[in-house]
């Protein structure tokens, strides 16, 4: 009831929920809305209304989630979804830490040294791509006043051997990134983004973002460790799976354990890429870059490939970049041990050392599972 003097009663202001998926619920709300640092009934609302016009049925968890906002709507109360110090910060900044914290931590409202460090690792891990998204990081850091050498000294060393060229050249394929991640502005999506457990976990051990970032960085090592001139090899390792986040398809529903696949992404993805006017060279590479684990034979691939010997190097280093930064699944190792004749093969008809390129994929596998690790922490 409004009282008789005309001005609206204050809002009722509750402690964030207890529960880590209700937090992040709250968050999602907040950053749907004006990431003020605070979630309001209208916010709450918004999130609800999206939620049930959302059609797709790529997300198992959604009708859970439905629940639980609309069980947090009936409170009608405003709640924290930033602690206070962070509410403060100007609005770019607010935004960053709720994606920090609501997508890549645990929702409590604070931005964690464990939360910094799992993210400063994927822009790491990514760079040149996401070398704008590192300087925020930076000045958020600095804001907070957070003593964070540890987690950000290696992102700032990689930054600082990112010169002009290199920023520029990568801004359009880090538009054409984002621009496919756009077509996940769903309710559900950030889920499929964060968690490695909706990523094929049989396979993966890392979220869809985090892996691409993985396969970008052992790509990077692989090329310079062949000799093999690709100066788009990076480039093609950020574009390799947009096809996963374009389609998508349910395995098991239970919301406890949703499992999902994403048959044909080497082709939905090909196919938007070249719908982009992305080179052939890098549609090509997207479009086969399963045909080694595909194919029966080596000279199969050599003839997918034209018989083309720097068409079949850049598959081996492809296939070779995708399997490092996929972890160590027992399955995933059982895959690669059964095609690994086959790899060497392939690598010696392209004049490249195969004992050199295992060695380097053993190394990049070792940096993945420091992002598992990483991931592993910033969620508890």
């Amino acid at each position: 009831m409004r009282p008789l003097d005309g001005r609206r009663p204050p809002p009722v202001v509750r402690p964030a929920p207890s529960s880590p998926e209700d937090r992040r619920i709250v968050s999602q709300a907040d950053r749907l809305g004006n990431a003020d640092g605070t979630t309001t009934p209208q916010e709450l609302k918004s999130l609800v209304g999206a939620l049930k016009l959302e059609q797709s049925t790529f997300d198992p968890l959604k009708q859970g989630r439905l629940e639980r906002a609309e069980e947090l709507l009936q409170g009608a109360a405003v709640m924290p979804s930033l602690d206070p110090a962070l509410r403060a910060l100007p609005e770019g900044l607010r935004r960053l830490a709720l994606e920090i914290d609501g997508l890549w931590g645990n929702a409590d409202g604070k931005v964690s040294v464990a939360e910094i460090d799992r993210v400063a690792h994927l822009y790491t891990s990514a760079m040149p791509f996401f070398y704008d998204d590192a300087a925020k990081l930076l000045e958020l850091a600095a804001q907070l006043h957070l003593d964070l050498d540890g987690p950000l000294s290696g992102m700032k060393a990689t930054m600082a051997g990112v010169d002009d060229d290199q920023r520029t050249g990568a801004r359009t394929y880090r538009q054409l990134f984002d621009d496919a991640l756009a077509q996940l502005d769903l309710p559900g999506a950030p889920d499929l983004i964060r968690e490695a457990r909706l990523h094929s976990p049989c396979w993966h051990q890392l979220s869809i973002l985090e892996h691409t970032a993985a396969a970008v960085r052992a790509v990077g090592m692989l090329e310079k460790a062949s000799g093999l001139d690709w100066s788009t090899a990076e480039a093609t390792l950020l574009l390799h799976d947009v096809g996963k986040l374009l389609t998508r398809e349910v395995k098991d529903a239970d919301p406890a354990a949703p499992q999902f696949s994403f048959w044909g992404h080497t082709e939905s993805g090909a196919d938007w890429l070249k719908q982009h006017a992305v080179s052939d060279e890098i549609v090509q590479i997207v479009r086969n870059h399963e045909a080694i684990r595909e194919l029966g034979t080596a000279q199969a691939v050599i003839d997918l490939a034209g018989g083309d010997r720097r068409v079949v190097g850049k598959l081996v280093l492809h296939y070779l970049a995708d399997q490092a930064a996929k972890g160590s699944t027992p399955d995933q190792l059982a895959s690669l041990a059964v095609q690994k004749p086959k790899v060497v093969e392939l690598a010696k008809y392209a004049g490249l050392d195969a004992a050199k390129l295992f060695e380097v994929l053993d190394e990049a596998r070792q940096q993945t599972m420091e992002q598992v690790h990483l991931a592993d922490r910033a969620g508890q």
